[in-house]
């Protein structure tokens, strides 16, 4: 089951659970599951990817990265 294609259709419809569970077939509770999981592989993905790094100073013998989040890394030279 593609669970986000599944939300992404449910969405399109425009319609309510219980409406769109009774056109696909299902029990409204499946579609209430359906897309539950669908959220919870959507925010796995977004977790997963790279972040933009800056680079704060090079001026001593260390290079220091801070991250998006503020987290800072010294890497001596």
């Amino acid at each position: 089951m593609d669970y986000q294609k599944f939300a992404e259709e449910y969405k399109q419809s425009s319609l309510s659970q219980k409406k769109y569970a009774a056109l696909k077939g299902i029990s409204p509770s499946m579609v209430c599951y359906y897309l539950k999981k669908g959220r919870e592989i959507n925010k796995e993905s977004k977790e997963g990817v790279f972040r933009k790094v800056e680079l704060v100073s090079t001026i001593s013998k260390n290079i220091i990265i801070r991250t998006s989040s503020g987290i800072e890394i010294e890497i001596p030279l």
